[in-house]
């Protein structure tokens, strides 16, 4: 997983203040939380429980397209709901 710490580590070091704040608000990081740079950042918000946490507030179409995106699969289409007949 080094190399999955490594690109979110790159990736919040290419964030604004204000995209780091949103991000850390997102995901309930306490603001004494003590890290020490990115690489912390990265191996904190990639650990199971906090990763979960995340998740939990992740719509069911957000959930399959996360999944359809590790399996590296195509993105399911969006079933289209039918409509009943009414009778009267």
């Amino acid at each position: 997983m080094a190399s999955d710490e490594r690109a979110l580590a790159t990736w919040l070091a290419s964030r604004d203040d204000r995209e780091l704040a949103d991000i850390f608000t997102a995901r309930s990081v306490s603001p004494s939380a003590p890290w020490k740079d990115f690489f912390d950042a990265a191996d904190a918000l990639l650990e199971a429980t906090s990763v979960e946490r995340a998740m939990v507030h992740l719509t069911r179409g957000e959930l399959i397209s996360l999944a359809a995106t590790v399996d590296g699969g195509p993105l399911p289409r969006p079933r289209r709901r039918r409509r009943r007949a009414w009778r009267s």
